[in-house]
């Protein structure tokens, strides 16, 4: 898959939706098709790893990601590195992490990368792997 990484852009400096970088045309088009595929994917429970690697992902759009995985019993490895999620994302995955059903095969979630995310976010999501729940297992990749 493309990345969808816009540090070299020109244009990386003007402020874009909720103070988040503008995007080039280009990169916007091809992280909105990557982001549209992993929605797609989720819902139909077909991959086993969803990448979305560089892919300007924010909170919102992870909210969008947790709701269509709910029931995902294909999914073991989920990418979000290098994005633009904050803590409030370690909240929402360490909401649905303690639902057992919510994708309950799920093995590794990469949260490196993700410039918004505080040590307490992060403690939120080791603290999940720790206690976990109902049995489950998730680990979890962090920090800067």
């Amino acid at each position: 898959m493309g990345s969808c990484d816009s540090s070299s852009s020109s244009n990386s400096s003007t402020s874009g939706e909720g103070g988040a970088p503008k995007l080039p045309p280009d990169v916007k088009t091809e992280c909105d098709r990557r982001f549209a595929a992993a929605l797609d994917d989720a819902s139909k429970g077909r991959e086993e790893m969803i990448t979305l690697d560089a892919c300007h992902l924010r909170n919102s759009q992870l909210n969008k990601l947790i709701a269509r995985l709910a029931g995902n019993k294909q999914l073991i490895t989920l990418v979000l590195s290098n994005n633009s999620l904050s803590d409030d994302a370690c909240k929402a995955l360490n909401s649905a992490l303690s639902d057992a059903a919510w994708c309950p095969d799920l093995m590794s979630v990469d949260v490196r990368g993700n410039g918004n995310m505080t040590e307490e976010g992060l403690k939120l999501l080791v603290r999940m792997r720790v206690e976990g729940s109902g049995g489950r297992r998730t680990g979890f990749t962090g920090g800067g």
